[in-house]
C-alpha cells in the first residue's frame, strides 16, 4: 500500500479489554489507530470477570516470595490443556505478560497485588493479579477505557461492528465496519481481531467445543465468533 492508500495505522476490531490493550500499545507507539466497537451497552466478557490477570515472574510475586517465571506459566498451561502444538503462542503471551501488568499498574494507575487466596485449577503457585479493592473486570474496562478518551491517537467508534476483512492479492490490507446501517472499509498497515470469543453462538459451540453444547455461559451476548469467518478465508475484497 501507498502511503495515500492508508486511513490509520491499525484498525482494532473489538473496544473489550484485548481490543483496548491493543489499541494503547500502538498508540504508546506512536501509531494512529481506530477502534471499532460492537455495542458497549452490551459489554465485554473482561467487564463481567474477576478482573484478575495471569502472570508469572512479576514483581508481585517477588514481593510476596513466590518463585515463578513465565517458562513455569507456560509448562502450566500447556500441560493442563494437553495441546503441545499452542506451546510457541503460550510461551510467547507468557513472555510478555509480566511487562503489560507493569505498565498498567505503573502508567495507567491501575494499582494491582497479587491475589495470593486467588488460586485457579492448574496454577502450579498463586499468579492472578487484581486490584486491592477486588472489583472485578469493571474496574479494569473502566481504566481502559478512561486511557483511550485521553489518547489524542485513538478514535473509539462505538455500535459499530466488523463485518469483514479487506484483502489484496491475499493480503490484508484493512476491515470493513458496519457504521450507521452502511458498510465502510477502513484501510490500515495492520488489523487486530479482538472480537471476544464463540460461546454465545450455539452452532459454533456445537461445531467446535461439542462436549460443552449444556454448560451455562455466563459471559455477554454478544461473543458470537463474527471473526472465525473472515480468519477461515470469508473474506471481503474491496470493490474495484
Amino acid at each position: 500500500m501507498g502511503e495515500t492508500d492508508v486511513d490509520v495505522d491499525v484498525v482494532v476490531i473489538g473496544g473489550g479489554a484485548c481490543g483496548m490493550v491493543a489499541a494503547l500499545r500502538a498508540a504508546d507507539g506512536g501509531l494512529t489507530v481506530a477502534l471499532f466497537e460492537k455495542s458497549t451497552q452490551h459489554g465485554c466478557n473482561s467487564q463481567v470477570s474477576s478482573g484478575s490477570l495471569a502472570a508469572a515472574g512479576t514483581r508481585w510475586q517477588r514481593a510476596a516470595g513466590v518463585d515463578d517465571s513465565p517458562q513455569r506459566q507456560a509448562d502450566d498451561i500447556v500441560r493442563e490443556s494437553g495441546d503441545e502444538s499452542t506451546r510457541p503462542l503460550v510461551e510467547a503471551v507468557c513472555s510478555v505478560a509480566p511487562g503489560i501488568l507493569d505498565w498498567l499498574n505503573d502508567e495507567l494507575g491501575h494499582t494491582l497485588e497479587l491475589g495470593g487466596d486467588m488460586r485457579r485449577h492448574g496454577m502450579s503457585v498463586p499468579r492472578l493479579h487484581t486490584d486491592p479493592a477486588r472489583s472485578g473486570g469493571i474496574a479494569l474496562v473502566r481504566t481502559l477505557r478512561t486511557a483511550i478518551a485521553a489518547s489524542e491517537s485513538i478514535a473509539f467508534v462505538d455500535s459499530t461492528p466488523g463485518i469483514g476483512l479487506l484483502s489484496e492479492d491475499g493480503v490484508v490490507v484493512g476491515a470493513v465496519v458496519l457504521q450507521n446501517g452502511a458498510p465502510v472499509e477502513v484501510r490500515a498497515r495492520a488489523v487486530v481481531l479482538a472480537s471476544d470469543g464463540f460461546a454465545a453462538n450455539a452452532e459454533l459451540v456445537a461445531a467446535y467445543v461439542p462436549e460443552a453444547v449444556d454448560d451455562v455461559f455466563q459471559g455477554v451476548s454478544t461473543s458470537t465468533g463474527d471473526a472465525l469467518a473472515w480468519a477461515m478465508g470469508s473474506v471481503r475484497r474491496r470493490a474495484t
